[in-house]
């Protein structure tokens, strides 16, 4: 009796698996109809599905992200503007529980995408006689002195990520420039030419 109703049960998954590849409009139908009717149990069946199959979803999330960037930030951005208050609530619940790994990450990924601004723009102090190349000493100079109309313009306000990223996605154009912190002050305060130019005029 026993392997009697294996084999039945196999040639009904069979038989089962050939139908639902032979018609899949109608057994998208018959599924629609009993996700309406009992929607607990299909919650539950999602749930269980995605717990024991982790790994998979992570590596098929990627694999579609990869292929549909654009697609995707848009669908986020979209969501994010139309749910606001929930976005906010959420990230400070975030922050307030993982603060240091949060502030971590921010260190990290602002000093990547200095270096890669610093790279690019020749990795050392532009002004000709200054010879610094150590990065930590190194800044973004907006050239002719606008770092105020161009914070107040895009809202970058101190936060340098903010101008990094916007530095990067507009091409490394040339109103930005690298300076030292010294050569950068200087030039604040001497109506936006570096103190060893102004050196240099005065002694010829």
């Amino acid at each position: 009796m026993t392997r009697d109703i294996v084999r039945r049960r196999i040639q009904w998954a069979t038989a089962s698996r050939r139908w639902r590849r032979r018609h899949p409009e109608q057994r998208k139908a018959i599924e629609q109809k009993w996700q309406r009717k009992h929607p607990e149990k299909w919650k539950k069946i999602g749930l269980n599905w995605r717990r024991k199959n982790r790994k998979h979803l992570r590596c098929a999330s990627a694999r579609w992200y990869q292929g549909h960037k654009r697609r995707t930030r848009l669908n986020n951005n979209r969501w994010r503007t139309k749910n606001r208050k929930y976005v906010r609530v959420r990230e400070r619940r975030r922050y307030a529980r993982d603060r240091k790994k949060i502030l971590m990450q921010c260190r990290q990924m602002n000093a990547t995408l200095k270096s890669i601004i610093i790279a690019e723009y020749g990795g050392k102090c532009t002004c000709p006689k200054c010879p610094e190349k150590n990065p930590a000493f190194l800044t973004v100079e907006h050239v002719g002195g606008r770092g105020c109309k161009d914070r107040k313009e895009n809202r970058s306000g101190a936060i340098s990520m903010r101008l990094y990223r916007r530095i990067i996605a507009l091409g490394f154009p040339k109103t930005f420039t690298i300076f030292c912190w010294n050569c950068n002050a200087g030039s604040y305060r001497s109506g936006g030419i570096c103190p060893h130019m102004r050196q240099k005029k005065s002694r010829r």
